[in-house]
């Protein structure tokens, strides 16, 4: 195979992604419904690229293995735990679709691209629109006007997703921005995530340094989950250059370390660990209480209904403790509607391919390999952290299942830790 014909052969596997990316940058506005069935932007491109994903399943192209596995069953489980609470119709439509959206995207991710250079190709072909999408950040923070998602409603109508109401809100003499995303939350923390991939994996100065460009941009958001998840990719990348030069230290220290204090925080501190992000790392630590409240109640009702969860009923609560039904935390959120099964599986699925990336680092042969896979463990880490304090869903959430499945076939290649045979 020449040269021409194997970077043509990348490119028809990169550009299905590059496909889907580029979707769930679209406002959520952009959509149409089937029925009752809502087909965001998204979702429509999951669904077009079906026969392409069918075509690599038939064709053997990946391998699938447990944690493929434990994705199917965490999926499969949705449905089965709303026609528990409700109907065998329910459970199609409302599980059903989320079933849907899960393992679509996972398996785009999957099937995709399994090495360094296709995904330098991918996130090259996608900068562009990341670069658009945090310039629209700091026009709607700066200008004061949300005009991205309401130029999309006067085109499309409202969104109709659970939680994308426009809010106006200002931080720090600074509006609140949407962007083309359906809150805040999920501009800040999407954009920031590409800051250590962009870092670990170019070489160049400017590709590298345009993923911190990106974490800037998507801190006109406003979004103390965005802000956390920059300081935290920061910090770990600051980590690993130091533990580069220093002797006797590493990331198994940095585990352990980390974990200790999370214990003494949790045992010793007024709320635990939850309590002490809520009011020291938030732009608005008022809003820590009541978070710490919702964790506590939420939590009783995961306990009383551990196996299929309690579906879209409002968790209980006392009669003074007003305010919205949403549980801005994803976990526990999935915890409250589907059960405790499949949200345990979902955190252990992401924590097994960061265990798997991180195994993939160490047995690189070169030190260009073992970064690539270092910054994808980095950004996943963050992102499994800051779930803990915000709940995700339509465009977010399929991107978070490509992130699993894309990292998941980059460190099962053992290509990627091998030393390249030159011709």
């Amino acid at each position: 195979m020449t040269r021409k014909t194997q970077r043509s052969a990348s490119l028809v596997q990169i550009l299905p992604a590059a496909f889907f990316l580029y979707a769930t940058l679209l406002p959520p506005e952009v959509a149409f419904y089937a029925g009752s069935f809502r087909m965001g932007a998204y979702r429509i491109a999951l669904f077009l690229l079906v026969p392409w994903v069918f075509t690599q399943l038939v064709t053997g192209k990946i391998k699938f293995g447990f944690i493929d596995l434990m994705m199917l069953i965490t999926a499969l489980w949705l449905p089965v735990s709303f026609a528990q609470n409700y109907d065998v119709s329910v459970g199609i439509e409302a599980g059903g679709s989320q079933t849907i959206d899960m393992m679509l995207a996972y398996l785009v991710g999957r099937c995709s691209l399994n090495n360094f250079e296709s995904l330098r190709r991918l996130l090259i072909i996608i900068s562009p629109g990341l670069l658009i999408a945090g310039l629209l950040l700091v026009g709607e923070s700066i200008g004061g006007s949300l005009f991205v998602r309401q130029t999309a409603q006067s085109i499309f109508g409202a969104a109709g997703e659970v939680g994308s109401n426009l809010n106006f809100e200002r931080r720090l003499g600074l509006v609140r921005a949407y962007g083309p995303f359906s809150h805040p939350i999920h501009a800040g923390v999407f954009m920031s995530a590409f800051l250590p991939v962009f870092f670990m994996l170019f070489r160049n100065k400017i590709r590298q340094f345009s993923g911190f460009g990106f974490g800037i941009l998507g801190f006109f958001s406003l979004s103390s989950a965005g802000f956390l998840a920059m300081l935290l990719n920061i910090a770990l990348l600051g980590y690993d250059w130091l533990q580069k030069i220093v002797r006797d230290i590493g990331w198994r220290l940095a585990l352990v370390v980390t974990a200790t204090m999370a214990f003494l925080i949790q045992m010793f501190s007024e709320g635990g660990v939850i309590s002490v992000i809520y009011r020291y790392l938030t732009f608005n630590p008022g809003t820590g209480w009541y978070r710490t409240q919702i964790w506590k109640y939420a939590s009783d009702d995961v306990l009383a209904n551990p196996w299929f969860g309690i579906g879209y009923e409002p968790y209980t609560r006392p009669p003074w403790f007003w305010g919205s039904n949403s549980i801005d935390a994803h976990y526990l959120s999935m915890a409250v509607k589907y059960g405790l099964v499949p949200a345990l599986l979902y955190f252990l699925i992401a924590i097994a391919v960061v265990v798997l990336l991180s195994r993939a680092a160490r047995q690189s042969a070169l030190s260009t390999q073992r970064d690539v896979f270092v910054g994808l463990a980095i950004a996943l880490s963050t992102i499994i952290i800051v779930m803990f304090t915000v709940a995700f869903w339509g465009a977010i959430l399929a991107w978070f299942n490509f992130m699993l499945g894309l990292s998941l076939s980059l460190a099962r290649n053992r290509r990627n830790t091998t030393r390249p045979i030159r011709r």
